[in-house]
């Protein structure tokens, strides 16, 4: 692994110092990146891709026109107005704006899009582009909707970068459809209002009660206290006057747990900056993504070998098949030629003159 980043970090630098956008052993190649030509009604659109920033992801629109991320993540092209995905690329852990062993190596499958008309593309976006309701994810972290599509590292955000690691540490654990059917079922109504009529005085001609009549039950004009018994719902109303910390706690749900502990270190963690964040889980972060990565690289040269040993197993049933043939028809020759000698003995002893009498 050490060896393949390196190597695709000369080549993205030597791309980058072309003039080209940057390359990643994990995209497809530079030459199959260029943009298709601008039209008249269509102007070129920035676009950038935040886990801390992303080098080398490969950024393509519906209408498959797609580019490379430069050394600060940023993808340049005449994108249509449509759902953009980015895919695999390396993580810029200190964001040197290089690719070194420390960063972290994204695998194709490791996919992240956003939504039609944005500009940034994070785990944050991935949930609302995949189906997550936006506006209950943004009471879920306490957060306005347009804030879900910035980028942390320009705002100096800490909240909202860590959300997006949490993210991350949900979809490496490809836990994600699970989590947004968790932030879906949330109950958004938890802020009810209740608006209290003045009853009318009732007017009778009776005398008044000359005291009020002590009994147990209560008032008639007090409200009686409703408990719900629907634990669920309680947890969930609850989550939404949280934060990151009961966000946190939605995702330890449904992921693992090497995952979770990667969520705890986040919401832990002192940093004081999306970048010191970064730096201060890597780590972490590389182990539940990278070990995945090269068992996916081992299982295709492994498919890669079986396909081999097939076809050599193929090729020497043929090359059998020949030779038996072979061997049938030599055989079938020496037994011709056998019977021919025999006939010709035969012929031979029966035309055979001698001077001798018959018996």
């Amino acid at each position: 692994m050490k060896k393949k980043i390196i190597f695709s970090a000369v080549a993205l630098a030597f791309l980058v110092g072309c003039g080209n956008s940057g390359g990643s052993s994990n995209s497809s190649t530079a030459s199959n990146m260029s943009t298709q030509p601008s039209t008249a009604n269509q102007t070129a659109k920035t676009v950038k891709v935040v886990d801390g920033y992303v080098i080398g992801a490969h950024v393509c629109d519906g209408r498959n026109v797609c580019v490379t991320t430069d050394k600060n993540g940023v993808a340049e092209a005449n994108f249509a107005n449509t759902v953009l995905t980015a895919k695999a690329g390396y993580i810029d852990v200190n964001n040197n704006k290089k690719i070194d062993e420390n960063d972290i190596a994204l695998p194709n499958t490791f996919t992240l899009k956003t939504t039609a008309g944005k500009s940034v593309i994070s785990p944050l976006t991935d949930l609302v582009a995949n189906g997550a309701d936006a506006k209950k994810l943004a009471k879920l972290l306490n957060v306005n909707e347009d804030d879900l599509f910035t980028d942390p590292y320009a705002t100096n955000n800490i909240t909202l970068a860590k959300a997006i690691q949490i993210v991350y540490a949900i979809k490496a654990d490809n836990k994600e459809t699970d989590f947004i059917k968790e932030i879906n079922n949330i109950n958004v109504d938890t802020n009810t209002t209740t608006t209290t009529t003045t009853k009318p005085q009732a007017t009778t001609d009776l005398p008044p009660f000359p005291q009020k009549v002590k009994t147990d039950l209560p008032d008639f004009d007090s409200q009686p206290q409703i408990v719900s018994s629907n634990n669920e719902n309680n947890s969930n109303n609850t989550a939404l006057n949280g934060g990151l910390e009961v966000f946190a706690s939605l995702a330890k749900k449904v992921v693992s747990q090497q995952a979770q502990t990667l969520i705890d270190e986040v919401v832990k963690s002192n940093a004081q900056n999306p970048i010191n964040l970064e730096e201060s889980i890597a780590s972490i972060k590389k182990e539940l993504v990278e070990p995945k990565y090269e068992i996916q690289n081992n299982q295709a040269a492994l498919n890669e070998t079986n396909q081999t040993q097939e076809n050599n197993s193929t090729l020497n049933q043929q090359n059998a098949q020949s030779q038996n043939t072979t061997s049938n028809n030599q055989t079938t020759t020496n037994e011709t030629n056998q019977t021919q000698n025999t006939n010709e003995e035969t012929t031979q002893t029966q035309s055979a003159n001698t001077d001798l009498p018959p018996f």
